[in-house]
């Protein structure tokens, strides 16, 4: 079979707006119909897909053909929209794993098309970038299947369409309430489950689509029927109120019409002191009285504390950085509200969270 590779030129008219040098989470904009809108969607003119979010789901979907290659590599979320596409999240791919995932593709036969994306109004730099094996994403066609890869910062965005695919395969995995939960955590009314990933904790991220707006706060008022109360002191951070029970914290969310998402995490007992081998290596926080350690495995900590005065992560930040870490990633609101802050030494990581509860939540992770 001959194999063929094209080139594409794409214009597009992307606006740029300049409000400063801080990433904001006002402005993060939601819709109604829980679309997760990206350039270049080949959907029908006038409609967008409504996705349903495999939370936390990392592994390469059963329900897509054997025809179509896996790709290997780090999955950070699988989304699937019904009877449109699959999307999958990729991080840290190197542009020779993606490469290599191509010429795979152009040996089973598939048709790959270069696109390189030119800003209206800006110098058309496309036929350079080409040269120099640079593009933006590939459109991949072979008979009835079509996909489509974008490419950018380590990350790529793989859609798969389902025109090709089998009649009467699922949508999306994990329909059914976890068995480890019935008679433990209550189910939802009124809203058909879509997805349940477990983790290695025993926690679950558990997506529904739900009838009404009300779902997420009857679900909150059925929690507190079966005795989760809300938790001030939650091992978690989350945009909304936590629920928990002995070992089991549950948070709630329905950020749109189309979607709640349920998280549940099994908790470990608390420890209230510095991790030991840490010691020498991450500075604990003065005057924030640690209300829970939970070990990730190896270096890797979640520590969670009770903010003592205004000037505890200011002064926090300022000791991590006088011991040699470099600040990497900060996210701030509008008015400047501190959110988050990452920092980095050698192959540790601290990520600082703040919730609006009064808790600093300090992530200490161990980078290969």
């Amino acid at each position: 079979m001959a194999i063929q590779t094209k080139l594409a030129i794409i214009s597009l008219i992307i606006p740029v707006l300049l409000s400063g040098c801080r990433a904001s989470v006002d402005n993060a904009r939601d819709t109604d119909d829980g679309v997760f809108p990206w350039p270049g969607d080949e959907t029908q003119p006038g409609s967008q897909p409504s996705f349903d979010p495999g939370w936390y789901q990392t592994e390469w979907p059963d329900y897509i053909p054997d025809d179509i290659p896996e790709m290997e590599g780090n999955i950070r979320l699988v989304m699937d929209a019904p009877g449109s596409h699959v999307r999958i999240f990729y991080e840290d791919v190197t542009k020779n794993q993606l490469e290599q995932y191509l010429r795979l593709l152009e040996e089973e036969g598939f048709t790959l098309v270069y696109q390189v994306y030119v800003r209206e109004g800006f110098p058309d730099n496309s036929e350079e970038r080409l040269k120099k094996g640079d593009y933006d994403a590939v459109d991949i066609t072979r008979g009835e299947y079509h996909m489509k890869i974008s490419y950018g910062e380590d990350d790529i965005t793989y859609d798969i369409y389902k025109s090709g695919f089998p009649a009467g395969l699922p949508a999306s995995a994990g329909s059914e309430w976890p068995a480890e939960l019935v008679n433990v955590v209550p189910k939802p009314e009124r809203c058909a489950l879509q997805s349940a990933a477990s983790d290695s904790s025993g926690g679950f991220q558990i997506t529904c689509r739900p009838e009404d707006d009300a779902v997420a706060g009857d679900y909150a008022q059925a929690l507190q029927s079966a005795g989760y109360l809300p938790k001030s002191n939650s091992t978690m951070v989350g945009p909304g109120e936590i629920y928990g029970l002995d070992d089991l914290e549950i948070s709630i969310m329905q950020p749109s019409t189309a979607l709640v998402l349920i998280s549940i995490w099994r908790v470990a007992s608390p420890v209230t002191g510095w991790p030991s081998p840490l010691e020498g290596m991450v500075p604990s926080p003065d005057g924030c009285t640690i209300d829970n350690v939970t070990p990730l495995g190896g270096l890797n900590y979640s520590i969670s504390c009770v903010i003592g005065n205004d000037r505890l992560v200011p002064d926090y930040i300022a000791l991590l950085i006088a011991d040699g870490f470099a600040e990497t990633n900060r996210m701030e609101t509008q008015s400047g509200q501190l959110i988050s802050v990452d920092l980095e030494k050698n192959n540790i990581q601290v990520s600082i969270l703040l919730s609006i509860s009064g808790v600093l939540v300090i992530n200490v992770s161990e980078k290969p």
